[in-house]
């Protein structure tokens, strides 16, 4: 279950963006979790369905296409991409500063009762930093 996605440095993204599903407050331990020792509770409320909507050229399209970049990206790099070739990133380019910059990618994902965050920064030369990190949530409730 995707829980959220962010970008930033991408095509006409600048700043971070954030497509996140759920639809209260994050992962938050309920107050059950304090009277039951040992065992874990969360309230989780998210959304199985999105929408992205906006003005024409407000960045819908590309927060899409940063999602798709990233797929191929853990996809395709090892086996299509050349070790000695440019990585094919878009940065945002409208200003003097973010074109030298990494672009950045990230999602959480919610596998089993266990969050998976998942993450790389890049630029067209190489992969800068990478991460992924696991928490056991436990029961969901």
């Amino acid at each position: 279950m995707l829980l959220a996605f962010r970008v930033s440095n991408f095509r006409s993204v600048r700043d971070e963006q954030e497509l996140s599903l759920v639809r209260s407050r994050r992962l938050a331990r309920t107050s059950a979790d304090q009277a039951d020792a040992g065992e874990q509770h969360w309230n989780l409320d998210v959304s199985t369905v999105a929408a992205l909507y906006g003005g024409n050229a407000s960045g819908k399209s590309n927060v899409l296409e940063a999602v798709s970049f990233m797929a191929r990206v853990v996809a395709d790099s090892y086996s299509k991409w050349s070790p000695d070739g440019d990585i094919p990133i878009e940065p945002f380019r409208l200003d003097a500063t973010h074109p030298h910059e990494p672009s950045r990618f990230e999602l959480e994902l919610l596998l089993e009762g266990v969050r998976h965050q998942y993450g790389f920064e890049l630029n067209q030369h190489e992969v800068l930093r990478e991460w992924r990190t696991a928490e056991d949530f436990g029961r969901l409730t």
